[in-house]
């Protein structure tokens, strides 16, 4: 996915699918942080998460660390390529939660001329 635009908040989509998308000023480092969902899940949704800013130079991502139905734990992992130093300082996360399960889809957004 190149991009994808959902605006924030949480409620249902076509009245079935229940969504949660990030609220501001979530926040991330290299020490685990949670993230914690405004809509009530029954079980562990889907979750896409991604690192929204980057406030220091060195590459790192964002990974999970435990995904349940109120809210998951993720933290910042630093590449090793170029030292062996791993501490992160905070980042802005943003996510989308989606209960249930199937495919998620887009399009091609050149495809539309």
């Amino acid at each position: 996915i190149g991009w994808l635009a959902v605006s924030r908040g949480s409620g249902l989509v076509d009245g079935a699918t229940r969504i949660d998308t990030s609220a501001a000023g979530a926040m991330a480092s290299s020490q685990p942080g949670a993230i914690a969902f405004a809509q009530g899940f029954a079980g562990a949704p889907v979750l896409l998460a991604g690192m929204a800013s980057l406030a220091e130079p060195d590459p790192a991502g964002l990974r999970l660390g435990g995904l349940g139905a109120g809210g998951a734990t993720v933290f910042v992992q630093e590449d090793t390529t170029f030292e062996a130093e791993t501490v992160h300082g905070a980042e802005r996360i943003d996510w989308l939660a989606l209960a249930g399960s199937g495919t998620l889809s887009g399009f091609d957004s050149a495809l539309l001329g």
